[in-house]
């Protein structure tokens, strides 16, 4: 999650991204799994709890203009 944060990236650069990373697993349902909670978790970030994927606040900020 930091690192498309720290990125900066929209929503498909992300689940491009997700996607690559879950091709690295070497379970088809881990793969699966893992897209989707990274996906979930990605949607689900807010001013409550980017702080535990080591963003800082203007990072956030930033992220949350290009993500919308």
């Amino acid at each position: 999650m930091g690192d498309v944060v720290r990125q900066g990236w929209d929503k498909p650069a992300a689940s491009a991204f997700i996607r690559r990373e879950a091709a690295k697993l070497p379970e088809p349902g881990e793969r699966a799994h893992f897209a989707t909670l990274a996906e979930t978790e990605l949607t689900s970030l807010h001013e409550g709890n980017f702080a535990r994927y080591r963003v800082r606040p203007d990072e956030f900020t930033a992220w949350q203009k290009t993500w919308r």
